[in-house]
C-alpha cells in the first residue's frame, strides 16, 4: 500500500463532493451546519460516501463487503469478516448521544457486536466528520483512539491517526482479471434481488467514481480537439441556460450530468438484459464472457456493443449525443459491471431512474429551476384521486398523458396498475 496514493484518492473523493465542498462552503463548515440544523445526511451523503471510502482500502459490495438487507432491517450498514460499520448522520457531535432515538449509534453498536450473527473484532461508526473505531473488551464497548480518525481535521492536513487505521484495514485489491472472471461467470440464476435503499447509495457511489474520472479527462484534453470543441460549445450553452455566474459553473455542470446520463445508459442496458429484451446479455451470464474471448479482452469494445445492442430499444442512446463524448476507462467500465453484474433488474420495482435524478437534483436546482422528483406515496394519491385505479374484474384501460414525464414516475406506477388489473381478471 502506498499511504500517499491513498490519501490523494481520500482527498479527491471528499473534493468531488459538491454539494459539501464548493467555493461558499469548507468541508467544516458544510458538518457544523448540519450539527447545527440537525441535518439528516445519513442515506444520500454519508452511505454513498462510506461505499467510495470502503472501495479505497478495496472492500467492494456483494464480493467482500455486505451491506444492509432493508427487507429484514436492523442490521449494520454495512459489514466484513473483520468488522461492522454503521454511518450515521453528520448532525452527531458525539456517538453517545441519542438525539431523540431510543439508542445512541454507540449503544445500537454494541448491541450488533454482541449479538451471534454480528459479532465481530472491531465496530465503526462513521458520520463523515469522523470515523470512530469500537471494540468490545470485557462485555463494554471500548473506543479505540489509535485507530479512530477525523476526517475534516485530515482534509485540513491537521494530525490524525488515518494512516493507522489504513495500516489496519486496507485489504488486498480484487485484480482486474478476477474482476472479470466473476462477471463472465455470473450466470442469471445468481442474481440477487435489489433493495432501494442500499443500491441507491451504491449508485450514488458510481456517479462519484464517474464523475471524479471525467474531471480527470475533461482536465486532460486538447482544446483542439473536435470533441473539445464539441464539448465547449455545449458548455457555454448550459452557462446560457442556467444563467450561471461563471464558465468553472457550467463545466462542473456538464461533467455532473454527463455522469449521470452514462450511469443511467448502463443501468437501463443491464435492465434490459435482465427482462430478456436484449439476450444473450453482453455485461454478464455468457455474453461477456463471449464477447471478451471474440474481442481479446477488450472490454471497451465489449461495453459498446453493449450500449449497441440497447439502441436498438431505445433512440436516446444514439450516439451522436454531447454528453457522450467522454469516456470511460476500461478499468472504470469493469469496475460498475463488477459493482451491478450480481443484481437481478428484473425484480426491480420502483422507479431507479427518478431517485438518481431526485439526488441530482439538489435544493438549488430545484429553486432555481421549478424542477422536482415526485415521490412515489404523491404518485399513488394523485393517481387514486384522479379514479385511475383497478377496478375488481375490469381491466385498466384508460389513457393517461403525462406531458413532464421526467424519469416516468407516473407512467410506471400506472402501468403498474394495468398489469394489477389484468392479474385480477
Amino acid at each position: 500500500m502506498n499511504l500517499v496514493n491513498v490519501h490523494q484518492e481520500i482527498i479527491t473523493l471528499i473534493k468531488s463532493q459538491t454539494n459539501i465542498i464548493n467555493p461558499n462552503q469548507t468541508f467544516r463548515r458544510y458538518v457544523e451546519n448540519c450539527q447545527k440544523n440537525g441535518i439528516n445526511n445519513e442515506e444520500n451523503v454519508v452511505q454513498p460516501f462510506t461505499i467510495s471510502f470502503l472501495k479505497i482500502l478495496n472492500y467492494i459490495n456483494q464480493h467482500n463487503l455486505e451491506s444492509e438487507d432493508v427487507q429484514k432491517g436492523n442490521k449494520p450498514d454495512f459489514h466484513t469478516n473483520l468488522f461492522i460499520l454503521e454511518c450515521k448522520s453528520s448532525k452527531y457531535r458525539e456517538f453517545d448521544e441519542k438525539l431523540g432515538r431510543e439508542e445512541s449509534p454507540e449503544e445500537q453498536l454494541k448491541r450488533y457486536l454482541e449479538s451471534e450473527e454480528f459479532s465481530r473484532e472491531f465496530g465503526m461508526i462513521f458520520s463523515l466528520e469522523k470515523l470512530q473505531v469500537y471494540k468490545l473488551i470485557d462485555g463494554e464497548l471500548k473506543s479505540l483512539p489509535t485507530l479512530s480518525f477525523s476526517l475534516v481535521d485530515f482534509f485540513e492536513n491537521n494530525d490524525t491517526n488515518i494512516d493507522y487505521f489504513l495500516k489496519k484495514f486496507f485489504v488486498k485489491p480484487i485484480t482486474t482479471e478476477e474482476k472479470i472472471r466473476v462477471i463472465a461467470n455470473t450466470q442469471r440464476e445468481d442474481l440477487i434481488s435489489i433493495y432501494y435503499k442500499n443500491f441507491n447509495a451504491i449508485l450514488k457511489s458510481l456517479v462519484i467514481e464517474i464523475s471524479i474520472e471525467l474531471n480527470t479527462t475533461f482536465t486532460a484534453l486538447d482544446k483542439r480537439d473536435d470533441d473539445a470543441k464539441l464539448i465547449k460549445t455545449k458548455i457555454c450553452q448550459i452557462k446560457k441556460q442556467m444563467d450561471l455566474a461563471s464558465t468553472d459553473e457550467a463545466e462542473q455542470e456538464y461533467l455532473t450530468q454527463t455522469s449521470y446520463i452514462i450511469l443511467a445508459r448502463i443501468i437501463l442496458t443491464k435492465c434490459w438484459e435482465d427482462l430478456e429484451l436484449i439476450d444473450p446479455p453482453n455485461t454478464y451470464n455468457g455474453g461477456f464472457k463471449k464477447y471478451i474471448e471474440d474481442y481479446d479482452e477488450k472490454i471497451s469494445t465489449v461495453y459498446k456493443k453493449a450500449l449497441e445492442s440497447s439502441q436498438e430499444i431505445y433512440f436516446l442512446f444514439n450516439p451522436n449525443n454531447p454528453y457522450l463524448l467522454l469516456t470511460l476507462s476500461e478499468e472504470l467500465i469493469i469496475d460498475i459491471l463488477f459493482q451491478i453484474c450480481k443484481y437481478d433488474f428484473k425484480s426491480l420495482n420502483y422507479d431507479i431512474l427518478g431517485y438518481i435524478y431526485e439526488d441530482y437534483l439538489d435544493l438549488e436546482h430545484r429553486r432555481k429551476f421549478g424542477q422536482y422528483y415526485t415521490p412515489p406515496y404523491v404518485v399513488n394519491l394523485i393517481l387514486d384521486r384522479v379514479g385511475y385505479k383497478p377496478l375488481p374484474n375490469k381491466l385498466l384501460d384508460n389513457s393517461i398523458l403525462d406531458p413532464a414525464s421526467g424519469s416516468g414516475t407516473f407512467l410506471l406506477n400506472a402501468v403498474g396498475r394495468i398489469l394489477q388489473s389484468k392479474q385480477d381478471g
